[in-house]
Formats: C-alpha cells, structure tokens, sequence
C-alpha cells in the first residue's frame, strides 16, 4: 500500500498573473501588478494560521509575514497544506476573509470586489476514501503527493473558463491604489524607491532606471539629480497636491528633454560624450530555479537528505539575498519568491553589467540551496526605455523558456536504440539574453552559465577596457564573422593563434589583448558547449535566414554566434549616443 494513502490536502493557485504582468506599460504599474498577487497569496496564508493550519509550501514559519524587502514580492502563486484533522476549514470563509483583508489593505475609492478581479482556484486532493493511485498517470513520481498536486495545479490553470470581467479591470484598480499599496509593502528606508518633500514616495521611471549609472557616477551624480530627478520629484509632489493622477504625469517629450539637457550640462563639463547609447535602454529579467520540482519530489521520497520544511527556508534566505544584490546593483526587484525573480536594472553601473549580475546571481543560489544539482536560469531582455515594457517582460519570459529548453551533446553519448533518449550531458543552468536596439535591430545568445571558463571569457570581455577602440572591435566582429567555418576549424583544433595572427596581421591588431581574450572564449565554447545540435535548435536555425542561407555548418553558425555576440553586446556598451 503506497505510504501517501489517508492523506488530505488542500492547495490554492492564484492569478492571472502573467496576463495582468504584460499589460503593464511603466514601472509603478508592473511592480503593483506583481505586489498585489503577492500580498493576496500573504493575506491568505494569515488566514490559513489563524485557523492553525500550517503550509507545506511555502514555509511560513519563522518568517515576519509583513516583511516585503526593498518592496519586493515574497510569496508565491501556490500553496500547499496538508489537513491533519478530520474537518475541512471553511474554505469559503477562508476567501472572504482574505478579500476582506485585501479590500482593509487598499481602500480604494467606492468598494471593489476583489474576488472577480482576483482569482483564487482551489484543489482538494482527498486521499483517505479512494487510494492516490486513482487517476494517476504512468510517472511513479505521480504517486507523491507534491509533484501530483503541482501537476494537478498546473491542469487546473489551464483549464481556467474565461471571465466577462477582464483583468483590464485590475489594472485600473491598482493605479488608483498604489500609494496604499507603497505604504502596506512598508520598504520607507529602502534607497530603491525615490522620498518626495510631501513625505510619500515613488518608483524610479523606465528612463531612470537606464541612468543608474549616471546617477551614481562620481563626477556626474550632482548634475543628473539636478536635471532629472529633483524635477521630476518636484512635478510628482505638485500633482499629487492637486489630487491629480499619475498617468498625467508621464510624456514621452519630458523623458526626451531629460536627456537633451543632461547632455547640454555634460558638455559644459567635460569633451568626452557622457550619455552611451546604453544609457537608454533597460534589462527586464525573469529567472526560475532548474529542477526544484525534482528535488522536492526526491526529498518526499526520502531519496535526498532534509525535508520540505528546511528546503523552503532556503529559498527564503536565497530571495532575500537576491533582493539585496539586485538593489546594491541599482536596479529594481520586483518579485523574489524563492527561485522565481523578476526585476528591471540598467544594462551597466559603472564597471558592472546585468549579466554579470544574473551570474552572481546564480552563484548565490547553489550557494544557499546547498545542492550542487540546484541551478538557476535567466532570460534577460534589453530593449530602449520607449519600447513597450510588457512586450519586454513577454520577451524575458520567451528567452527564460529558451534558457530552460538549453542541452549540450555529445555525438559519443548517442544510444545505440534509435528509440532510446538521447541523454544530454548539461542541460538548463544557461541565460538567454536579447537586445532589441531602437533601429529594429536585435542580436542574442545562450549562455551555459555551468561552465566555469566560457562563462568568465564572456563576462569579461564585457568589461570595460581602456585600449579598446570601437572602429577596431567593429572591424574584428566583421571578419569573425565572415570566416565561421575557420574559426570554427582552428577552435576544434587548437590553432586559435595561427588563425589570429593570420587572419589580423595588419597594424599589429593580432596582438590585441582583447582579441586574444574573444579567441579564447571561441576555444572554450567549442570544448564545453557539445559537437551536436538538439532537433530543437535546429529547427529555429533552418526557419532563420540569417542561418538556414549560410554555407557553414548549423554546429559552427551557433557556437560562433556567442563570441559574435559577446563582441555585439561590447560594442552596444561602449557605443556613444548619436539622437
């Protein structure tokens, strides 16, 4: 008889979560978006202690449930209990208290009915009539509660009807809310969000978030406090005396000005071009943890050491350091739950850049969750500050798939069985990263973040390096990519300088440091990153015209397509301002 029989157990999933996300169009509407499901899954679960029942997932004890770091959003979409008495709470009570809360919470103006605008979808899984096999698939892993109850969520949303009131509703709602909702998240002392003179605060613009690292330059702080944000504060704190809303606020012309008069400032400074093209664009990035669903499955099981308990403590601690590190590195979290992150940063801040960020990131994870198994993966999207921010964060979200989709193979890993799967040896632990420039032009890659070497070639070849010139990494990334074929040859067989130097022997170029460096990585992308192609890549490179008509190989196209693009994302980085 399975061990899981005469178990009850209650879950909830909440929502629409993504579909209310991707119709937000500036920061105070995508952090409220986010924070509001979050306060929702936090108000249910004090009803849930109230009532003495404690969650499985997510753990809450020890945890100060109105804690919300730097106004980031803690708790997740799902819940999980498991009912140890013979009487079932009332679960309809248990909603109207919830929304009784929320509606304490915001106030907004006349009475909103949270519950059509906020959808909470409960499962019973009762496994004390009828035994937990009933209805399970094929999987063994089908008869462990937690991995049948997250499939069964996963069925539930899917199936949710459609509802005459659309989420168009919630966002409304939440625009006249959001100060109320400023105050509930509690975050007063945190520097992410900007103090106004009226004692309120706000959340820094898409335009701002771009300019970190002009704010916190040294030599160029004062002035762009002076330019852009004292001015903007004082137009923020006028409107709010007038009752005004907040969407009167925003035009695209005073984002225009902003930069126009910083530049003016910074000529009257210095003769070199502070404003970078960078310094308009913004990275939106999603990331979600690489097997967790496996590892929570192998701790109910007994098959790894600890417990849920413990395991969910430690994505606890892991949210609140990523909160941190995101906030040291100027940019703004707007949800950590666990493994799950979602925040907007600046592409750079000073010496640093996102994605050297996202790996920190990923460290920080393996290094909490104790596990070496653990892993994170990112999609980062970087587009110009006028570009449609939920088309972005749909973007991140694309590329995140894309990184969890990642395999690495080997033709001698090949089974004999046809039929039989071919194993990868990595998979997931990757970043898929795009930039979508203000032209149309857009470039990306994938990176393997699980590989010590290729990963720290990349990263540093982001870095800033004085001796390096534009025109010169122009001219290198076009002949590199002229020759994938050879540079693929000379990569497989360790003739990386022969190539070098005789392919740049002009002017001394073949001994740039930073070349050198770009070859390196191309060396250690073809040793680390597998001889085979997944079906899936291959199909996405054959519907690509920038692929499928190139006479070199697929293998070679996609690995030298990341030295490729480390090269483009350089020069985006060091690339001076031309509007």
């Amino acid at each position: 008889m399975n061990r899981y029989n005469n178990h009850h157990y209650l879950a909830f999933t909440i929502g629409p979560i993504y579909k209310t996300l991707i119709k937000a169009r500036k920061t105070r509407e995508l952090w409220a978006a986010s924070y509001v499901f979050s306060l929702l899954m936090r108000r249910l679960l004090e009803q849930l202690k109230k009532l003495g029942v404690t969650p499985l997932l997510p753990c809450t004890d020890g945890t100060n449930m109105d804690n919300s770091p730097h106004g980031a959003g803690i708790w997740p979409d799902r819940c999980i209990v498991e009912i140890s008495s013979d009487s079932l709470p009332d679960v309809k009570k248990l909603l109207e208290d919830t929304f009784t809360a929320i509606q304490k919470d915001l106030k907004p103006g006349g009475q909103v009915n949270w519950s059509e605008l906020l959808s909470v979808q409960i499962l019973d899984a009762d496994w004390r009539t009828a035994p937990i096999s009933i209805g399970a698939n094929t999987a063994p892993d089908d008869l462990i509660p937690i991995h049948r109850i997250n499939r069964l969520l996963d069925n539930l949303e899917l199936a949710t009807p459609y509802q005459a009131i659309e989420n168009n509703n919630l966002s409304n709602v939440l625009g006249e809310v959001i100060h109320n909702l400023y105050d509930v998240a509690g975050f007063k002392e945190s520097k992410v969000f900007i103090p106004l003179s009226d004692g309120t605060v706000r959340l820094p613009s898409l335009p701002e978030i771009a300019l970190q690292d002009i704010k916190h330059h040294p030599d160029f702080g004062e002035n762009y406090l002076e330019v852009v944000q004292d001015q903007l504060d004082a137009k923020v704190v006028s409107m709010r005396s007038k009752e005004g809303r907040a969407k009167d606020l925003d035009s695209q012309k005073d984002n225009e000005q902003f930069y126009l008069d910083l530049k003016q400032v910074f000529k009257s400074i210095t003769d070199q071009p502070v404003i970078k093209m960078r310094h308009k664009y913004v990275a939106v990035v999603v990331a979600d943890g690489d097997f967790l669903g496996k590892t929570i499955t192998a701790i109910s099981k007994g098959e790894k050491q600890g417990s849920i308990h413990d395991f969910s403590q430690n994505l606890q601690a892991f949210a609140a350091r990523a909160v941190q590190q995101i906030v040291d590195y100027h940019g703004l979290p707007v949800y950590a739950g666990g493994d799950d992150l979602l925040f907007i940063a600046p592409v750079s801040c000073g010496d640093d850049n996102v994605l050297a960020l996202c790996k920190r990131l990923d460290d920080a994870f393996r290094e909490k969750m104790e596990d070496p198994s653990l892993s994170l993966s990112f999609g980062v999207s970087i587009s110009y500050y006028k570009h449609p921010l939920g088309e972005a964060l749909a973007t991140a979200y694309e590329l995140e798939k894309q990184a969890k989709a990642h395999q690495i193979l080997y033709k001698e890993d090949k089974p004999a069985d046809p039929k039989a799967e071919w194993k990868p040896r990595k998979e997931k632990n990757a970043l898929s990263f795009q930039v979508q420039k203000h032209s149309g032009q857009q470039f990306g890659a994938t990176l393997w973040l699980g590989s010590p070497d290729s990963t720290r070639l990349f990263l540093e070849l982001l870095q800033p390096d004085k001796g390096l010139d534009e025109a010169f990494l122009t001219s290198a990334m076009h002949k590199l990519q002229e020759l994938p074929t050879l540079l693929a040859d000379a990569a497989k067989n360790d003739r990386l300088d022969a190539f070098r130097k005789h392919h740049f022997n002009e002017g001394g170029k073949h001994d740039k440091e930073y070349l050198k460096n770009a070859l390196k990585l191309a060396g250690a992308v073809f040793e680390e990153y597998g001889d085979v192609l997944p079906e899936k890549v291959i199909e996405e490179m054959n519907k690509n015209p920038l692929y499928s008509k190139r006479k070199a190989e697929l293998l070679d196209l996609h690995h030298t397509n990341l030295i490729f693009a480390a090269l483009r994302l350089k020069q985006f980085l060091i690339q001076e301002d031309h509007d």
